[in-house]
């Protein structure tokens, strides 16, 4: 976003604490919202509801509303939900949710906007991967992220005095617009409900169970 403006990576920063913890200095590890959906960021042959089981989108998809408290609970996506996310390439994303590969990369990127939406952050994780972050530090990030789980009181207290984790927009996206596709590279953005807009260009690589997955992030940013 261009927080998914230039390449962004993994900073630490220092902040002191009140005397609270008799002067001492707590060294915080922060990971920018840039760096979400690098690695921590289903149309008419199929009229049945797709099924899915405690592996990602969080639940029934009418209300995502709903779906807060259960990232991994059992669910299921009718095509009329994923008709209204991604319009005439909903069906490239039923094939995903129904346990096929995607054929390009902008197939599981419409994927992981649903996973989004519906706030399934064992698929965002599984769908990337970011060097120096194993899967379990990625989903515990994103479930932070959608408000699914409290965040760690340090890292409260971080963003406390850094204003907040940008990232937290995300909980709300209104749609997405696939700005351009060449190769294993993909450009989009992300509307949230704030007015905001992510903007980023990522890059894919191919995965035997996925497709493709995530494997980097050329600029990502709000707008």
């Amino acid at each position: 976003m261009a927080a998914f403006s230039a390449p962004v990576s993994l900073r630490r920063r220092t902040i002191a604490l009140p005397l609270l913890v008799a002067g001492a200095a707590v060294a915080l590890l922060t990971l920018p919202a840039a760096r979400l959906f690098v690695g921590i960021g289903r149309s008419a042959a199929a009229p049945t509801a797709v099924a899915r089981h405690a592996s990602g989108f969080a639940a029934e998809t009418s209300n995502p509303s709903a779906l807060k408290k259960k990232p991994t609970q059992e669910y299921t996506m009718q095509p009329e939900a994923l008709q209204k996310l991604h319009g005439e390439n909903w069906e490239a994303v039923d094939n995903i949710l129904r346990g096929n590969q995607a054929e390009k990369p902008s197939e599981i990127l419409r994927a992981r906007y649903t996973a989004l939406v519906y706030k399934d952050a064992k698929f965002l994780a599984a769908t990337c991967k970011q060097e120096g972050m194993q899967k379990r530090e990625m989903f515990k990030k994103w479930t932070e992220v959608l408000g699914l789980t409290p965040k760690d009181p340090l890292k409260m207290a971080e963003q406390m005095f850094s204003g907040g984790d940008p990232a937290e927009q995300l909980r709300d996206p209104t749609r997405y617009e696939i700005v351009a596709e060449k190769g294993n590279e993909v450009e989009w953005k992300i509307f949230c409900s704030n007015g905001k807009v992510y903007h980023e260009r990522l890059m894919f690589e191919p995965d035997p169970k996925w497709g493709f997955i995530i494997a980097g992030q050329d600029f990502g940013d709000f707008e």
